[in-house]
């Protein structure tokens, strides 16, 4: 099987239960106080090795994050790229949750995260080779994940990005070009679309959400030559993929949300969601050998798999609080499925 680098974010947790957000200007008091592991690059490590994958993580943390990389560990993610920084405190992540309506709010300090070295890139990347993947997302500081996306695309590595949080520059500033796969909410996927092409906030207006994220992500295959996936993910109506065919046609998969979910704490269902998309395809090529990934990333019933293992457990991760700790295993998802209508 083919082995995934997951180059990024390693955090500290500070979740809050609040009556709602915090509104501007307002104080209010948190019913409840817990700290949870997290940071989107090892919330997708611990979804990849939940399910069923080699995933190795790199990154950077502080003396105060060692817990956070021995948890990890305990799950089956293979920590030995992780650098523990004497100097700088583990990002940290203060999340609100609402006990209203169970949304939440988050607010970074990036520490170490943004301390990874282009040191710690390149010997991140060294040890893997074509075929095998990488996933990053934007928690990390942008020279160490261009270096390791560059020298991933000499390598023939397949390239998975998951640019959350999407800042307006990000176009300018992250080597898009090298992307095989993109995986974006829906405001992530309208923010990269109006950085290409700024007519398509006036296109997207008056029609639904998905109607915009096929849009946004069509156009997002059009501007980039490499990319052969753009995957959107919509909440409550599921997510959608494009794919770009051999002859440059565009095909469209959308899978539902699961049904029947009790929802707690909707924190890391995006992350549990990249992990097992990016999971199904690695192990569906594992299952078929005498495919190229490149051929992998065109078949129907591949992306269609992907898409459902995906919204399943990104659904199943919001039954539970916590981000890293509501990450369900593939056979509980398997079984969540096989008993779905």
């Amino acid at each position: 099987m083919s082995r995934v680098l997951c180059f990024g974010s390693v955090n500290v947790d500070d979740v809050f239960m609040v009556p709602h957000i915090v509104l501007t200007g307002e104080t209010i008091s948190s019913s409840e106080y817990k700290v949870h592991p997290g940071g989107k690059g090892a919330n997708q490590s611990v979804a990849l090795a939940k399910a069923g994958v080699d995933v190795h993580h790199a990154g950077r943390i502080g003396k105060d994050g060692v817990w956070v990389s021995d948890l990890m560990r305990s799950h089956g993610v293979k920590t030995d790229l992780l650098t523990v920084d004497d100097k700088k405190p583990s990002g940290r992540a203060i999340i609100q949750v609402s006990t209203a309506d169970n949304d939440n709010a988050i607010v970074l300090l990036p520490g170490t995260n943004h301390a990874i070295s282009l040191d710690d890139a390149d010997r991140a990347i060294a040890s893997f080779d074509r075929g095998d993947w990488v996933v990053l997302q934007n928690e990390i500081n942008l020279d160490a994940a261009n270096r390791v996306v560059e020298k991933a695309a000499e390598k023939g590595m397949i390239v998975v990005c998951n640019p959350a949080p999407c800042p307006s520059d990000f176009v300018q500033r992250f080597k898009l070009n090298h992307v095989d796969v993109l995986v974006l909410n829906a405001s992530e996927a309208s923010s990269l679309a109006a950085q290409f092409d700024v007519s398509h906030m006036e296109k997207s207006q008056d029609t639904t959400e998905l109607e915009t994220a096929r849009h946004a992500v069509k156009l997002l295959l059009q501007r980039l030559e490499k990319l052969k996936i753009a995957i959107v993910t919509l909440g409550g109506d599921g997510a959608v993929a494009c794919v770009r065919g051999t002859k440059g046609q565009v095909q469209t998969y959308h899978s539902p949300a699961l049904p029947g979910v009790h929802l707690v704490d909707t924190t890391g269902a995006g992350d549990t969601f990249v992990g097992y998309f990016v999971a199904s395809l690695v192990r569906s090529l594992s299952d078929d050998i005498t495919r190229t990934a490149s051929e992998l990333l065109l078949d129907a019933d591949v992306i269609r798999l992907a898409l459902k293992m995906g919204t399943a457990a990104g659904g199943m991760a919001c039954e539970r609080e916590g981000a890293m700790p509501s990450i369900p295993l593939w056979e509980d998802v398997s079984k969540r499925l096989a008993h779905t209508k």
